[in-house]
């Protein structure tokens, strides 16, 4: 008997029994901090964005691989936090052994661990690696920010900038 009056304490605590039924007690939700609304576009929308506003820069057998339902796209400014806590800045570069792929995977693993530590976001960062020519070959990241503007950044330095009239014969995006 004793069991079940713990039970039913343990109902009474978790519902408040109000006139008219039982209505459960609401479970507040955290806010990012710093806060940021975001937006969230399905992986559809995400390519036909990077090809719209990479069209002429793309090669004509772009493979672009996004291989999740949906993407996040956070500020510019939220962009930037996860930039400066990232840890690439203290790698030096070194031909073939840290390059300019390896600091670009590294980013991507910088975003997908913030969306991971996050615990509000539903998707990951609308956020990836670009091999092209950046003016020459060269590995980068693009992404896509809350106002729906594609952007680049260079991973070796934190830049985040529109891309050039000299960024072209993009031959492979991944998310």
């Amino acid at each position: 008997m004793n069991i079940w009056n713990n039970v039913l304490a343990f109902f009474k605590r978790f519902f408040k029994i109000e006139e008219g039924g039982i209505v459960p007690t609401p479970i507040p939700t955290p806010t990012p901090n710093p806060p940021d609304m975001g937006v969230y576009l399905t992986a559809a929308e995400v390519k036909a964005k990077l090809k719209f506003q990479l069209s002429a820069k793309l090669a004509r057998d772009v493979k672009i691989y996004l291989p999740d339902p949906t993407y996040y796209c956070p500020s510019v400014q939220y962009t930037k936090k996860v930039l400066a806590e990232s840890n690439l800045d203290k790698y030096l570069y070194s031909a073939a052994r840290f390059d300019c792929d390896d600091y670009a995977i590294c980013l991507k693993a910088a975003f997908a661990e913030d969306a991971y530590r996050d615990k509000v976001r539903r998707a990951p960062h609308a956020m990836g690696i670009v091999w092209g020519l950046l003016p020459g070959p060269h590995a980068i990241n693009f992404i896509i920010n809350d106002d729906g503007i594609v952007r680049f950044v260079e991973p070796q330095n934190d830049l985040v900038f529109l891309p050039r009239e000299t960024d072209t014969g993009i031959w492979l995006m991944l998310a």
